[in-house]
Parts: C-alpha cells; sequence; structure tokens
C-alpha cells in the first residue's frame, strides 16, 4: 500500500462514544499522525529483584494530527474546528460539536470515532509550492480497523486556497475601521485556535476510554505574520505593541467568485518584529499577536469573539 490510494471523509457524530458512522463527505486531506496507544500500568512493588514488572494495558489514547488542503468548496470540518457554521459564517462556540473520521489505507480502512478537534492551524507562505494548510489536532474516542470498503465519495468542485489568493491583509488600532492605509505586505501567516481541552480525563464510568474532552482551560488564538523587508511598516507594529495598543486585523484570500476572509476584531501585538542584521541578506523578520473577546471595537460590533471566518 502506498499514500496515494488514502482518501478520508467525515460524519457528523451525535455524542462522545456514538456508535460509529461511515463517511459521507470527503476532505482533501494531506498527511494525519493520528495514533491509539495505551496507558501502561505496571506495578513499583519490592520483591528482591532488579527487573521491573512487566505492564498491563490500560486505557485507549487516540491522538494526532490531521493536514488538508485550504479548500474554498470543502471546508466541512473547519464547522468542528470552531464550533459554528451560519450561513458561511464560522464562528467560535463555547461547547464543540463532534465528528467520526474515516481513512482508507488502501489494505484496511480506519475508523476514529467521535473526534474532536483541540486545536486548528491555519497557514500559508509566499512562494509556497504547496496551497494553504488547516491543521487539526483531534482528539478520538478509539480507534478500530475495518475491512469494509470505503464509501464512494468525491470533492464539490475543489478549489484549492493559494498563498497567491492573499488579497489583502490589514491590521490597525480600533480608532476607525480599518481601510487601504491599513493594508501591509506579509510573506507569511499562520492562525492558531487552542481550545486547551482535556484530552486524558479519566474515572470508573469507563475503564477503556478516555472521557470527553472538555475545556480545561482559556480559549487561545494567536497568529503569526512574517515581514519580507525591513520598513516603517515594521517599526509602526513595533510602536504598537510598546504601547500596548488594542488592534484589529483582517485577512482575505480570493479566487475568482471565491473568498475565504478570516476578521480579528480585538488582540494586541505581542511580540514586535525583531529585525536583526544577520549578514549580508535581507533583513526580514516576523511578529506575533494575540487575540480577545471583542469588548471595545465597535468599528467590528459584529464579531464578537476572538475569529470569525466568512466564506463565499
Amino acid at each position: 500500500m502506498y499514500g496515494l490510494k488514502g482518501q478520508a471523509g467525515f460524519a457528523a457524530a451525535s455524542s462522545w462514544g456514538a456508535t460509529f458512522v461511515p463517511a459521507t463527505t470527503m476532505i482533501p486531506f494531506v498527511s494525519e499522525s493520528i495514533t491509539k496507544n495505551f496507558d501502561r500500568m505496571m506495578s513499583k512493588a519490592l520483591i528482591g529483584q532488579a527487573g521491573e514488572h512487566e505492564s498491563e494495558v490500560g486505557r485507549q489514547i487516540v491522538a494526532g494530527d490531521l493536514v488538508m488542503d485550504l479548500d474554498y468548496n470543502n471546508l466541512g470540518l473547519l464547522e468542528y474546528a470552531l464550533g459554528d457554521l451560519t450561513t458561511g459564517t464560522y464562528s467560535l462556540t463555547m461547547d464543540l460539536p463532534m465528528f467520526h473520521l474515516e481513512i482508507d489505507k488502501g489494505v484496511q480502512r480506519y475508523r476514529f470515532q467521535s473526534c474532536k478537534v483541540n486545536q486548528v492551524t491555519i497557514a500559508g507562505s509566499a512562494g509556497a509550492e504547496d496551497p494553504i494548510t488547516v491543521t487539526l489536532n483531534v482528539i478520538a474516542y478509539s480507534a478500530t480497523i475495518s475491512g469494509s470498503t470505503f464509501p464512494s465519495l468525491s470533492l464539490s468542485t475543489p478549489t484549492r486556497a493559494w498563498f497567491e489568493d492573499l488579497s489583502m491583509f490589514r491590521i490597525g488600532d480600533l480608532a476607525d475601521a480599518l481601510a487601504p492605509g491599513d493594508e501591509l505586505g506579509i510573506s507569511s501567516f499562520e492562525l492558531v485556535c487552542n481550545h486547551g481541552l482535556q484530552a486524558d480525563g479519566k474515572d470508573s464510568s469507563n475503564q477503556a476510554n478516555v472521557l470527553e474532552p472538555i475545556r480545561n482551560e482559556f480559549r487561545q488564538v494567536t497568529a503569526k505574520f512574517g515581514l519580507a523587508r525591513n520598513s516603517s511598516d515594521a517599526e509602526n507594529i513595533a510602536d504598537l505593541c510598546a504601547a500596548g495598543t488594542r488592534v484589529q486585523a483582517q485577512l482575505a484570500l480570493t479566487n475568482g467568485s471565491d473568498s475565504f476572509t478570516v476578521y480579528l476584531p480585538q488582540g494586541k501585538v505581542t511580540v514586535p518584529p525583531h529585525m536583526n542584521v544577520s549578514g549580508p541578506g535581507v533583513i526580514s523578520s516576523e511578529f506575533e499577536t494575540s487575540w480577545h473577546y471583542n469588548n471595545d471595537n465597535s468599528n467590528m460590533s459584529t464579531r464578537e469573539d476572538q475569529v470569525e471566518i466568512v466564506v463565499s
């Protein structure tokens, strides 16, 4: 078996541990590293010997990454990564929905039951040979192998998003709405939403699987943006960081009639661009941001939470 035969799809799951449902929607997956491991239980009793005791099998732990192309027309799993999809708008929710994931590896089908997304990363860079990527860190109730035939599925008119589709990136303070004067050329971006789920909850109600992952800390939304050249723009971003100024940002990808727009209504620059000289070459850098609940930006009053994505 080789990777070229691989394909993957998902179906909605009603609850943690719900009966597996075969995939109904295909996804443009690139790679995956989801594994099933087990807690290893071992006695520490002292019985007059140097060798450690043998271990016993405990609960299964299923987790790993699923990497996909960003595709304007095949974004179904983004709903599970953020929480809600309403008329083309993906937004954050307190409780996350679940899905079943099925991956065809040629010899067998790998079925991951009742998955939740702990973290989603959307990233791209100028000149990259690959489309923009969406990486989901997935936690599953269980993993099994099936000889059943993978469902007959196909992508819905695939239209991959490339960094060259980046039609606009704006960042500025909250004094007024973002405008062309807030445009900033970037060489890369990485948007991360970390839900902070507890992945290894355990109690006596289930001795074989972990409990449903629920929030165990504050949700964090962060973003990095690359700057290809040293310029006054880098100095302006550094000034925003030094002053602790609240900022807003908007990033848009456009390909014909397809669009993917990220709204970041309120945040701060947490790490400025350090335009260090490392030799005779081009001086470049990146800066980091964190994003929070919108309680001050009236320019994006309808964008209440840390991030919102609108697709059309």
